[in-house]
């Protein structure tokens, strides 16, 4: 950020950082326009990072071994690994069902205890829905913080845009893992259980392909729908399909 430190950023105007200190001649003499110009510089600071996460029933599916809340543990010890590397603090928020409140705790340094608290989610019961993380700003601090929100997103749209106004204070960064076989997996034809990861609810259904075609066709409405409330607040999701990938992350930002 701008301040008192040694690296060098840029010359503007005076009238843009008005610190007389700070006036450079040869700058000024190269202007055409005879303008008054300062030197601005940077300094390092720390900043408070936050994973807000969905700890709801759906990321529990596993469709390789692996389930997506294996692939969220695995983001939060990488951002809390890089938090700590670089002196940031590093918070987590995990949010399902509106009526249990689930594990929380503030941004530290402490690099073990959060690594010790990342590891004991895996223990943490699932909740029914992912309501609960429109409240997840309750928890993070009124400055302006780099937060993560990573979750499946199989929520309804209105739920999406309401979460994404809770967190508008931040820098938010959507991780969304999206799993195919979700939906892949249906036959063309014959009878099929499907089961409702959130309710825990199921049903039988007799499938054939005009109707497989119609369930996958209702699955990318969704996304797509998904994806113009990102847009609508001026995020685009960062998509980690079939597992965390830290590359990907790091190309997310560098194209950001």
């Amino acid at each position: 950020m701008r301040g008192a430190g040694e690296l060098f950023r840029e010359y503007v105007p005076l009238q843009q950082f008005p610190d007389p200190r700070r006036l450079d001649l040869r700058a000024m003499a190269r202007d055409p326009m005879e303008g008054v110009h300062v030197r601005v510089f940077e300094r390092r600071t720390a900043i408070r990072v936050y994973l807000v996460a969905d700890l709801s029933r759906s990321m529990l599916f596993a469709p390789g071994g692996e389930s997506v809340r294996d692939w969220l543990l695995a983001l939060a010890r990488s951002i809390a690994a890089s938090a700590h590397a670089v002196g940031d603090r590093f918070g987590f928020v995990g949010c399902a069902s509106a009526e249990r409140e689930l594990p929380h705790w503030p941004a530290q340094r402490a690099r073990t205890a959060a690594f010790e608290a990342i590891d004991s989610l895996r223990e943490i019961s699932p909740g029914s829905t992912s309501d609960g993380l429109v409240d997840a700003a309750h928890h993070l601090p009124r400055e302006r913080a780099l937060v993560f929100l990573a979750s499946d997103f199989h929520w309804p749209t209105t739920l999406l845009d309401r979460v994404l106004d809770a967190l508008g204070h931040h820098d938010c960064v959507p991780v969304w893992f999206q799993t195919r076989q979700a939906f892949d997996w249906l036959p063309r034809w014959g009878l099929c259980r499907l089961r409702d990861l959130e309710s825990g609810s199921s049903r039988l259904v007799v499938l054939r392909p005009r109707l497989r075609e119609r369930v996958l066709e209702a699955a990318r409405e969704h996304q797509q729908a998904l994806g113009r409330v990102f847009l609508s607040h001026g995020l685009a999701p960062c998509v980690m399909e079939g597992g965390f990938e830290c590359d990907r992350l790091s190309t997310w930002f560098l194209e950001a």
